[in-house]
């Protein structure tokens, strides 16, 4: 009784899981073919049926039961399909304007040397490539790195709405201060 539910959880979980990759596609190809092949099965009889091809002849009580199978396995199959194909269509969840870390919004915030507001995780490698010399609280645009002269390549180096100077940011949040 509880089989089709799993089956049809575990086909729409890979199906959201590996969206848009070849990988999502398979796996609704797989767990549609799947639902084919039993679907044949129960077309005892007809020309082209699996059990016809293979000889095998299944008792009369189990050819009703295929055939009763059959008219809930349709529009399961339908439904498994249907909302597995929009799954394996949906777009992948990128926050690109928010914290990595706690999805806080960070659009309109100056995202050189940037640490987020609400948990205080630094939101990206603003340290050269090449020698990882730390580059916050350096004026992006034409910047190069002081001790290698490595050309910055990261947030903010063409941009024309950065500020002419930027102020120091911590490496640490300021803690909340206590009221007197």
């Amino acid at each position: 009784m509880i089989f089709p539910v799993i089956y049809a959880v575990l086909v729409w979980f890979l199906a959201a899981r590996f969206r848009r990759r070849w990988q999502g596609a398979l796996a609704v190809f797989v767990g549609l073919g799947l639902l084919a092949a039993l679907g044949s099965m129960s077309m005892t009889g007809e020309a082209g049926s699996i059990p016809d091809r293979l000889g095998i002849h299944l008792p009369r009580a189990i050819q009703d039961g295929l055939r009763l199978l059959m008219v809930l396995l349709v529009p399961y199959t339908l439904m498994v399909g249907t909302i597995a194909v929009f799954l394996v269509c949906l777009p992948n969840a990128r926050a690109d304007t928010g914290c990595r870390y706690c999805h806080y919004d960070l659009s309109g915030l100056n995202p050189l040397g940037l640490v987020c507001p609400e948990c205080g995780h630094e939101q990206g490698p603003y340290r050269c490539k090449r020698c990882s010399h730390d580059l916050r609280g350096l004026q992006p645009r034409g910047l190069r790195c002081p001790h290698c002269g490595q050309p910055w390549k990261g947030p903010g180096s063409g941009r024309e709405h950065e500020p002419e100077e930027l102020v120091p940011i911590p490496k640490h949040p300021i803690r909340k201060r206590r009221a007197l």
